[in-house]
């Protein structure tokens, strides 16, 4: 039997890799035969750039920046010589505020756009960009910079 093993993240305890491969070893045990093949997936929130730098063999990296709540952070982003992949969760993903600290009409979204200055300066030609796993959707991000159009 051929099997595609394709999980997202279980968040809070495994990465989609880590998930895929636990459900490997699983299943290995049972059916060692078998032909498997992994393929971490993503929904766009915690873990996208993960998925998808591993995928076009990108590199990290890191940029300051401020979380939702304006308190100053180190992100992360990943870029090969073509692609700029950003994941906002890095810079203002709602894992990165203590639960009950905040309320959501005190947080925004404009610490993401340190992260995509960062990434629009490597002169990439593309940008894919993953928008879950945000403290907020209040909109405040609006990129008029050179990728406008080249998507």
């Amino acid at each position: 039997m051929k099997l595609l093993i394709v999980p997202d993240k279980f968040k809070g305890t495994l990465t989609a890799r880590a998930a895929a491969n636990a459900i490997a070893c699983g299943w290995r045990t049972v059916r060692p035969q078998d032909s498997i093949r992994l393929f971490p997936m993503t929904d766009g929130g915690d873990g996208f750039g993960a998925v998808f730098s591993s995928l076009l063999d990108a590199r990290i990296q890191k940029v300051k920046t401020f979380d939702a709540a304006h308190r100053p952070i180190n992100a992360h982003w990943w870029c090969d010589s073509k692609t700029a992949i950003i994941e906002s969760a890095t810079a203002i993903g709602l894992a990165k505020l203590p639960p009950g600290k905040f309320h959501p009409f005190t947080l925004d979204t404009s610490g993401l756009a340190a992260v995509i200055r960062a990434a629009s300066q490597k002169e990439a030609t593309r940008c894919l960009m993953g928008i879950g796993g945000s403290a907020t959707n209040d909109g405040d991000l609006v990129w008029r910079g050179p990728w406008v159009g080249n998507f």
